[in-house]
């Protein structure tokens, strides 16, 4: 089965978020860690499972928590708000490549000012 440029496009971005979120979630494990010192990574990972709890269907604000306490310690969930923004998104001609994590708000008010007819052409 062949996928369109389009789906291709999509799968990259989607794999790409994914990856961008498991790096921010790799940083609050190790700061869990440090802050926790002797305690298993599996509490941390149980803590940051929680802090990262999904909110399905949810595109601006796929993440149900902004922060979550433990032990004392308020922890940011780094990704709450934020998507996963397009090189075109940020600058004429960008094209499909990925510029990291932004606020979603923002990058979907650029999207919806595109042209209804697709990307400008350069």
């Amino acid at each position: 089965m062949h996928r369109t440029v389009d789906e291709a496009m999509s799968q990259t971005a989607s794999e790409a978020r994914e990856t961008a979120i498991a790096a921010e979630r790799a940083n609050v494990v190790a700061l869990w860690l440090t802050n926790n010192p002797g305690k298993p990574i599996a509490d941390a990972n149980t803590f940051v499972d929680k802090l990262f709890t999904r909110r399905p269907g949810d595109k601006t604000y796929p993440f149900m928590y902004r922060s979550f306490d433990s032990n004392g310690v308020t922890y940011v969930n780094p990704v709450y708000g934020k998507t996963l923004l397009h090189a075109a998104d940020q600058a004429a001609g960008g094209g499909a490549e990925t510029a990291g994590l932004g606020g979603a708000r923002e990058n979907f008010s650029i999207g919806a000012q595109w042209d209804r007819g697709g990307r400008a052409m350069i």
